[in-house]
Order: structure tokens, then sequence, then C-alpha cells
């Protein structure tokens, strides 16, 4: 029996898993189709520019998306009512983010940190920071919300002085400068995503009379040791395999010393509720990440992190979820992109980062929204 074409292969994938909604797919050929769920929900449009696309996105899921919308081979009128649609329908985000391992190549391919801190800086204002605070009051600017985030981690930590600090994540060294003017008295760690970010950081350092109280080095499983009183984890659980959660957390717990306090930004994502009395790690829901070109990540859910963190004696003393804040934090971020385009096209990094960040913030975005991915705020103690 011969098997389906990629095309039929792939319009069968689309029509069993949407629930809800509508798709309307168009070809450079002139065949149209369209797609139906059974329920109410949001209309969005694809283009596909050349019929092989079907054979990209049959055999990466929604990696193949990603690459063929980079490349142009897949448009639409609005890329985040699309993303939208896909992570309404569970039953379709399930199937487009199962990627045969085998058809990949093994390393993330669009790591935040690979952009040049001169192309952040055009559209991320001065605290070339990526993240999201919360807003007790009216925040109107990208500045304000990063700070927002920023004054929230500090509060979290309740510093002393001469205490010892140790900041792992994505960061450009924002976090560094607002710590440094804000606490004189104590020492900060940074490990960051690469070397370019830690360049940056040490010279905007030195630039500040900081460097003798801010020190860095590029994060990996080696250069998790030493004692600090308070450590933050900003958006770093995201990007690391599940295979590592454990090693992770037992590193965390082992570097705070007995009064310290562990505070993680982070991504969760939506599960149903565990049984009464579990709290065991799960499973996590499909790889998101794909969507991004972080092929080996996934999402930990909310369940997940409370059996990881009791594992390794660790209690939790605060959380706070704001995906709300998030969402308001993309549309600042999309709309200095979006005004800052021309510029972000001469530059070295191109239209490759642009057109990245733009489907970045479009996943978050309708993640966010839609409650798939729930950002959420910890504070950790050891649990004695």
């Amino acid at each position: 029996m011969t098997p389906p074409d990629p095309r039929a292969r792939y319009l069968a994938l689309l029509a069993s898993g949407l629930d809800m909604g509508t798709l309307h797919i168009a070809e450079s050929g002139g065949a149209q189709e369209t797609l139906r769920g059974a329920l109410p929900g949001v209309t969005a449009k694809m283009v596909l520019r050349t019929p092989a696309v079907y054979n990209t996105l049959v055999d990466k899921g929604a990696f193949g998306f990603f690459e063929s919308w980079m490349r142009g081979d897949i448009t639409s009128e609005n890329i985040g009512l699309l993303v939208y649609l896909v992570v309404s329908n569970k039953r379709l985000l399930d199937a487009l983010t199962q990627i045969p391992a085998s058809r990949l190549h093994p390393q993330r391919r669009y790591p935040l940190s690979t952009a040049h801190p001169d192309f952040l800086s055009v559209w991320m204002g001065k605290t070339v920071s990526f993240g999201a605070g919360f807003f007790d009051g009216i925040v109107e600017t990208l500045d304000q919300a990063i700070a927002a985030g920023h004054q929230a981690i500090k509060d979290a930590m309740m510093l002393r002085a001469y205490d010892s600090i140790l900041y792992i994540g994505q960061t450009m060294g924002s976090f560094a400068a607002f710590f440094a003017e804000n606490h004189t008295s104590s020492r900060l760690h940074v490990l960051t995503h690469g070397h370019l970010q830690k360049q940056t950081l040490q010279k905007d350092m030195r630039v500040r009379g900081f460097d003798k109280r801010v020190t860095a080095e590029v994060f990996d499983e080696t250069t998790l040791q030493g004692r600090y009183d308070f450590i933050v984890v900003n958006h770093l659980l995201e990007t690391i395999p599940p295979s590592q959660w454990d090693h992770v957390f037992y590193k965390l717990k082992d570097m705070l010393r007995p009064e310290g306090r562990i505070i993680v930004n982070m991504i969760t994502c939506n599960t149903a509720a565990p049984q009464r009395g579990t709290l065991l790690p799960k499973q996590s829901p499909p790889n998101l990440w794909s969507f991004m070109g972080y092929e080996n990540a996934r999402f930990m859910s909310q369940e997940a992190f409370l059996g990881y963190a009791q594992k390794n004696y660790l209690r939790v003393r605060d959380q706070k979820a704001y995906p709300k804040d998030m969402a308001r934090t993309c549309k600042l971020l999309r709309a200095s992109l979006d005004s800052h385009a021309p510029d972000l096209r001469s530059h070295p990094d191109g239209n490759t980062q642009r057109l990245f960040w733009s489907f970045l913030l479009s996943v978050l975005e309708a993640t966010c929204l839609q409650g798939t991915l729930i950002p959420t705020h910890w504070v950790l103690e050891h649990d004695v």
C-alpha cells in the first residue's frame, strides 16, 4: 500500500487535532484548504510558498514550522494569531511538538545568547534584559517593566550587609548594574549563557566601577559551585533538558547557606492537578521551545517543580504567577521591535535575529494569554 504523500499526511494531522477555530491554508499553486474545528475559536491563515514545505513539516513538526517561517517558505498575515490557534488546540499542539529527535541537530540552533548586545540594545533599551516583573502600578515603558522585575527579586532576597549573591540566567548585565547601584556592601557572581554576555557584563561593570564586587563566568554544570546567601535563577530551567533538572536542584540546594533563599523566575507549563498527596516530578507536556529552535528543553510543570524542590529538601516560602505581566512586557517588547525594524534590518545580525525574536514573542504572547504557559516567581529556602 502506497503511503500518503506529505501534503495529505500533514492536512490529516491538522484536521484531526483542530478542535476549535478555523485555519485557512493557501498554497503557491493556487490550491486552498479550510479546516474548521467543532468549537468556535480564532481564525488564522498561513500561506505555503513551496510544495516542498510539507516534507519539512511532516519530518520536523513544530521546529520545521519555525524553520520554514524563518526562511519565508511559510507566511501569515498575523503570525501571533496563527500561533495562538495552535496552542489553543491541545491535541494539535501535542501532535506538532512530537519531534523525531533523530532528524534534528542535537544542539540548540537559536540560543538567546547568540544575539549581539548592540543588536539587543537597539530595541530593548538601556536595560538589555529579557523578562517580566510584578507591576504594582502603571508601567508604560520597557525599562520600567524590567526595573519592576529587578526590584521584585531584590525585595524577595531581603538583603543584609556583606551577603554573597549568585545570579544565573539570561542577562547582559542589567540586574548586575541594578544590584550594584542599590546594594553597595555585597558581592554578586553572575553565570551567563555565553561568552559574549560575559564580556559585555564585565566591560559594563568596569566602566561603572563595579568590577570589584561583580564577577562573571559562563554557565555550565561544573561552574555550579560555591556557597551563597542568595541565589537568583532567572529563566534558566526552561532551557535545560529534563535529564539535568534533578542535578541542578541538588546543586542549588548544596550551594545555599542555611539561612539563605533561592529566587526562581521561570515559565512553567499548565498541567492537570496532581492526585492528592503526590508531589513527585511528572513528565512535562510538549516541547513548546521547539517552536523557537530549542530542541532539547522542556517546560517544567508546577507539580514537577515542587517535586524536585521537595526531593532536595527545599520548601516554597512564596509563589506568584504573573502571566498578565509577562504578556504586557511582551507587548512592550514587540512595540519596540516593530518601531526599530529598519535599524535592526541593517544590523550585522540582520533579519535572522529580528525574525527569531518576533516569533519568540508570538509564542510567549499566545501561551501566556491562553494559559498554556504560566510565568511564575518562586522563593525557596532550606526545609529543615
